[in-house]
């Protein structure tokens, strides 16, 4: 079996032979501007414009007083989508080197600016949350319409950009809740969230969910859209419920403790010791990719190790 038969079989929950490694044992691609040609303090391709902070190394967010859509009911003349098809997308593929290996490595592509993380991305989070209350039915409108642009974007990563696994980014949770309740992310979110899984299986393609925050309240919801796992599997969750509820069907993706171990008294068997305990709980049926990307990169090396001892060991998931 090769790294990449492994890594599809973990996130299927197929009787694995190794724990992978994020960073060695297959391409983790991930696009702040849709599919990640924004540079740094630029254009998106909704003509957002993105700051990066100190505070949030990698992951840029709206630049603040820099709004794109002030009048939820004037989306249509506002917000100009993406046209897709005009789009090189043979040339995005060979600029990456994605189509590389297709036989051994496995392309598993997170896509931030989900349906509803791209309402505040347009008119800034209390906006939006203001907007979903104040006029739901141009709300619903544009949720939509980015649900149908999801739907075909995922399709061309698919088609030109040899996606094997594809998330899709919502987050949906606080660190002690979610910001919408569950009825309404049931009546808004979750019919067009099972669509877009269904076009990713449709295509032969892993759908994975990603939310961060505490969305316990909503695993149920997850499993039933059709996805086939969850990141990244935040520690506010409980994570024992969870995998022993879905564990035997639904993959996992995260689970290290990034908020406790990215502080300076951390050591490199705190880190270790952290990796073998997540595989220990989350990963005891078989489908878990623990995902260090969320510690600081000095630690990378040390889980890299880690993993590759655990192999040597014989320890496999499940």
């Amino acid at each position: 079996m090769n790294a990449k038969e492994n890594l599809l079989r973990t996130l299927t929950v197929n009787q694995p032979e190794w724990v992978p490694d994020m960073l060695k044992d297959f391409r983790y691609l991930i696009g702040q501007a849709e599919i990640g040609e924004m540079v740094e303090n630029d254009y998106d391709w909704f003509g957002v414009h993105w700051t990066s902070s100190d505070d949030g190394p990698g992951m840029p967010a709206p630049t603040p007083g820099r709004a794109l859509l002030g009048d939820i009911t004037k989306w249509r003349e506002t917000v100009k989508f993406p046209d897709l098809d005009a789009v090189d997308w043979n040339a995005i593929a060979d600029k990456w080197g994605v189509l590389k290996d297709r036989d051994k490595i496995a392309n598993y592509y997170l896509i931030p600016q989900g349906i509803f993380e791209r309402t505040h991305a347009l008119m800034g989070f209390e906006q939006a949350l203001i907007a979903l209350y104040e006029e739901p039915e141009a709300y619903e409108e544009l949720v939509e319409a980015l649900t149908c642009y999801k739907i075909k974007l995922y399709g061309k990563l698919i088609d030109y950009m040899g996606a094997d696994a594809i998330a899709h980014s919502d987050d949906f949770g606080t660190q002690i809740s979610t910001f919408i309740s569950p009825e309404i992310f049931r009546k808004l979110f979750k019919p067009r969230l099972e669509r877009i899984a269904d076009s990713i299986h449709a295509k032969g393609c892993i759908a994975i969910m990603h939310s961060c925050g505490k969305v316990d309240t909503l695993m149920d919801d997850f499993v039933e859209c059709g996805f086939d796992g969850w990141e990244p599997c935040m520690v506010c969750n409980d994570l024992d419920q969870i995998v022993e509820k879905h564990g035997r069907y639904f993959s996992f993706s995260g689970g290290l403790n990034a908020q406790a171990l990215n502080v300076p008294a951390t050591t490199e068997e705190d880190i270790r010791c952290e990796l073998r305990n997540r595989i220990r709980q989350i990963g005891r049926f078989g489908g878990y990719v623990p995902a260090y990307v969320l510690l600081e990169p000095k630690y990378y090396e040390a889980c890299s190790d880690e993993l590759r001892i655990l192999r040597q060991e014989g320890t496999r998931l499940g």
